[in-house]
């Protein structure tokens, strides 16, 4: 298992460790969960890899932006 301390930090170690899941919190410092998840979705070498979104909010806002991402 491999953490992060916020979202720019995840983005390199999805990078360099590769991995089979990533599971991200909406609420990170300097970069949320959604900005993290729109940036794997663009590089073609972590676009296919699950994600797993926790939150705390769970409002119909968050979903809505999480099946457009």
């Amino acid at each position: 298992m491999v953490t992060a301390f916020d979202g720019k930090e995840a983005l390199q170690k999805v990078e360099e460790e590769n991995p089979d899941l990533v599971v991200l919190d909406v609420m990170m410092p300097y970069m949320d969960g959604f900005e993290v998840l729109q940036n794997l979705r663009r590089i073609p070498s972590t676009r296919e890899i699950p994600v797993i979104m926790l939150t705390a909010t769970a409002q119909d806002s968050d979903v809505f932006r999480l099946v457009q991402a």
